[in-house]
């Protein structure tokens, strides 16, 4: 049988091998057909590469300001009331453009090199023409995908009106100018635009032409086009008549992002006149301002939906218990307990049924997510220690987690015993009554366990059905955390892994860990320190009184007599409880 299972797993580990092979050599004949040479490809998943996607993000938003700033580079000569286009900008402004879009042509090489995981499947017989297609159709698809997340997403709409306003302004003006021009005797159209229409401010401008100076020297249409007079109607472009003949570059810019800003956020509050493009663009402004405040108005409802929703079902689920709790008439000690227990539990979880959460997964995926997040904590428990993987793993399948509020009496002494508990935080007072009335306490901490009962009950042959009886009280001191592992659960703990708990130093971890074992210690140990330090007092006083023999002394007798009787009375755990 061994020997099968070893040519099986060769077996195994041979069509593993063979697969891989196959699944390279694959690769390398797909990715052969963008580059026929046949060299190595990128791996995407190396480190240079994830740091060029994020280098390209910031290109892509940087592209995204250089757009709009084309428009800048129409201005308005003051002086010559001409119009130039402003040289210098438009190569800066060119250059910034060519160097994004020399990055963007490196990405989209930088992608058909990139080796990408193919299936094995029966897509491998596929011919050459077909690969290159499925690849073409995904750049694509990916190619549309982002661009429409860089229109709707990335793209900075308040820079984006700002400059369409600016190139209106400028065209609004230079209409100014040209009626001005037809209404003038001797104007010809050629002198609304400069000599030097490329001007890259080397020197200012120089006028040669007779008529040139002569419109320039026009008071009458300055005060109209360029000084924003009242007679001629610029519309929502008013702000923008000073705004062309000004020389900050610097200003030309910020301004119309503020002019954006404000008019997307206010819902415009522009005067228009009647021409049509001044129209569309007021009313494109005005939706999209629209748009953008529906958004965010949309934005802030689904955060406030996703934080207050859980908060909201609490306050119903609350509401349908004080409903409950009135019905039935509990008392106000009840009804302050459940509270309480309710509070806790939402502030511990947020409402969040962790476990009908994971009980609804596949079988293999939940073992898997309850093995992480109960492994650290099970392994606190000393009693776990010592044992392997597969039997923690199976434990880690079957714990639950337990939440009680401070008070809470857990099991009381002579119920079944139901569970088994392992503090995670918090602590428990462990209580048993001896005879004529004495109690003995003791406390258990994160670490400890109780319900060592059921070890012993599902470890002993013959098995009885019956569930063992709690040896203690247990009462919650504060606010505790625990796994519970129930009866049933315990028991196929046990079966299936006997092995494990058979182990004598699990056994000792056991019984060290035992609240009745630790009880009956404490008390042998206070009996044996009493007994001992009366010992000591009777041979203190030795020299004061003659010594009588110690059966002759009453006294002494009664001592013993009493301490003989606690021993006797106080319940020491069964001998054979651990003896699996």
């Amino acid at each position: 049988m061994a020997c099968r299972n070893e040519h099986s797993d060769a077996y195994t580990e041979t069509t593993d091998e063979e697969e891989e092979v196959a699944e390279k050599e694959y690769e390398e004949n797909i990715y052969s057909v963008c580059s026929p040479s046949g060299r190595a490809r990128i791996d995407p998943r190396s480190p240079w590469v994830q740091e060029w996607n994020r280098v390209f993000l910031l290109v892509c938003a940087m592209g995204l300001f250089v757009d709009p700033l084309f428009f800048y580079t129409l201005s308005i000569s003051e002086s010559c009331m001409c119009l130039f286009v402003d040289g210098w900008f438009a190569v800066t402004v060119t250059v910034l453009r060519c160097m994004t879009d020399a990055l963007h042509l490196w990405n989209i090489w930088l992608r058909f090199k990139m080796k990408r995981s193919s299936p094995l499947d029966e897509r491998r017989f596929s011919t050459d023409e077909s690969i290159v297609r499925n690849v073409l159709t995904r750049l694509m698809t990916e190619a549309r995908n982002r661009f429409s997340l860089d229109i709707f997403v990335v793209l900075p709409i308040s820079q984006a009106v700002g400059a369409c306003w600016y190139l209106l302004g400028a065209q609004r003006t230079s209409r100014c100018l040209k009626e001005k021009c037809m209404e003038t005797n001797g104007c010809m159209p050629r002198v609304l635009t400069c000599e030097n229409f490329m001007y890259y401010g080397t020197n200012k401008l120089v006028i040669r032409d007779t008529w040139r100076l002569l419109w320039g020297e026009s008071r009458s249409t300055r005060t109209t086009c360029l000084q924003g007079s009242d007679s001629f109607s610029f519309g929502a472009y008013k702000w923008t008549v000073q705004l062309v003949t000004n020389e900050s570059r610097l200003e030309k810019i910020l301004f119309p992002i503020f002019w954006g800003l404000m008019t997307l956020s206010t819902f415009g509050n522009l005067e228009s006149t009647t021409d049509w493009l001044e129209v569309v663009f007021i009313i494109i402004v005005l939706t999209t301002g629209l748009l953008l405040v529906t958004m965010l108005i949309g934005n802030i409802k689904v955060f406030l939906h996703a934080t207050t929703s859980k908060k909201l079902a609490m306050q119903l689920k609350m509401r349908d218990i004080e409903w409950w709790m009135r019905r039935r008439r509990l008392p106000q000690e009840f009804r302050q307990r459940v509270r309480n227990y309710e509070r806790k539990s939402w502030a511990a979880m947020r409402g969040v049924d962790e476990c009908e959460m994971i009980r609804n997964l596949p079988e293999g995926l939940r073992r898997d997510i309850k093995y992480h997040l109960c492994l650290d904590l099970v392994r606190q428990v000393p009693l776990f220690q010592h044992m392997d993987n597969l039997v923690l793993e199976n434990i880690c399948d079957r714990v639950k987690p337990l939440i009680y509020t401070n008070g809470e009496i857990i099991t009381r002494e002579g119920d079944a015993v139901q569970r088994m508990l392992f503090i995670v935080r918090g602590h428990l007072q462990s209580s048993q009554y001896l005879r004529d009335g004495v109690k003995s306490s003791c406390m258990l901490g994160p670490g400890n366990f109780s319900g060592d009962e059921l070890l012993s009950w599902c470890l002993k042959r013959p098995f009885i059905e019956r569930l063992p009886s709690s040896s203690s009280t247990l009462v919650t001191l504060e606010t505790t955390e625990a796994f519970g592992l129930d009866a049933e659960d315990v028991k196929y703990v046990t079966q299936h892994f006997r092995y494990t708990f058979v182990n004598e130093k699990v056994k000792m971890s056991a019984r060290y860990y035992s609240p009745g074992w630790r009880t009956w210690a404490a008390v042998a140990i206070q009996l044996a320190w009493r007994r001992y330090k009366h010992r000591l007092t009777l041979n203190s006083l030795s020299f004061i009184r003659p010594r009588r023999p110690l059966s002759r002394c009453s006294s002494l007798g009664e001592d013993r007599l009493r301490l003989y009787t606690a021993l006797l009375t106080s319940p020491k755990p069964n001998q054979d409880d651990f003896e699996f």
